[in-house]
């Protein structure tokens, strides 16, 4: 059994608790941070070795310390904050200006499954300037947002603001990545990452995050470091991750089947491998 087709069968996999969930979860506003607080969001690091970062969603108001933690880490470079969320998302404010993270939130946070970051960025610009002048409920759905002591909350929007606007507000250069939740990511995803990466000038700094700061931020940290250092050993950079504080992606089998590829293709790379999708779609394994 080749390593490609083992990819392919888990990716299928993967797929079906999604589908059984589908008929039976109600789309909702899911909030995303705890609302009001200026500290840094949850789940951060910092690797310096590789200059990069991570962490869960940052709250509008923790925005600005989040910057400045990065820019006393990072010195003079440039801080590229990379949104990992394929789930539409950004900011709700009232009219007394409180602010709220929110997302919008089906099945499996599948909702945006198979969009790039423009066709995401499109529906949430969309789906954030409905909810003005409208009564919303938003409410924490994961164990990392009960943990945290979130509570649904209940609110009128009158204002929203984009994650990206923000981000350039407080000094950082965004960049969008369309990755699915709790899953490898997309063929795409990768190609759009990669394209970035490849674009980014040396003295590059990445902040990743994504909704809690585990799963997807974990794995692109571990496709920055395995791009970097192409010859170490996947173990290797699972061990940094996770000693750093992230998820333990070995625990992941479809993720782990992904890694293993890309580990592979990281090292082929620097000779002159094609766009990930393209290696993938005839690596036989």
């Amino acid at each position: 059994m080749g390593a490609r087709f083992l990819f392919s069968l888990l990716v299928l996999l993967a797929q079906i608790p999604t589908a059984l969930a589908a008929p039976f979860v109600t789309p909702a506003w899911r909030l995303d941070a705890v609302t009001g607080v200026d500290a840094l969001p949850g789940n951060f690091r910092v690797l310096p070795a590789l200059a990069v970062s991570g962490s869960g969603q940052p709250t509008l108001e923790g925005l600005r310390p989040l910057a400045a933690r990065l820019r006393a880490v990072a010195g003079n470079r440039r801080i590229y904050i990379i949104d990992l969320r394929q789930e539409s998302h950004g900011y709700l404010l009232t009219m007394a200006g409180q602010a709220y993270a929110v997302s919008w939130h089906t099945a499996m946070n599948a909702a945006n499954r198979g969009r790039d970051a423009a066709a995401v960025q499109q529906d949430e610009q969309q789906r954030l300037a409905a909810a003005v002048s409208t009564e919303v409920t938003a409410s924490p759905m994961g164990r990392f947002d009960l943990a945290s002591g979130m509570r649904p909350v209940t609110f009128r929007a009158a204002a929203y603001e984009t994650e990206a606007q923000a981000a350039a507000a407080a000094g950082l250069i965004p960049v969008r990545i369309a990755a699915t939740d709790m899953r490898w990511p997309e063929p795409a995803a990768i190609d759009a990452f990669l394209a970035a990466y490849d674009a980014l000038p040396p003295d590059a700094w990445l902040h990743f995050h994504c909704q809690a700061g585990m799963g997807r931020t974990t794995t692109f940290l571990v496709l920055t470091e395995l791009l970097r250092h192409p010859e170490l050993p996947l173990s290797d950079a699972l061990s940094h991750q996770l000693a750093a504080g992230g998820a333990d992606l070995r625990l992941r089998p479809e993720i782990m089947a992904g890694l293993s590829l890309f580990s592979q293709y990281a090292r082929e790379r620097r000779a002159g491998a094609p766009r990930w999708s393209e290696w993938l779609a005839r690596h036989d394994g």
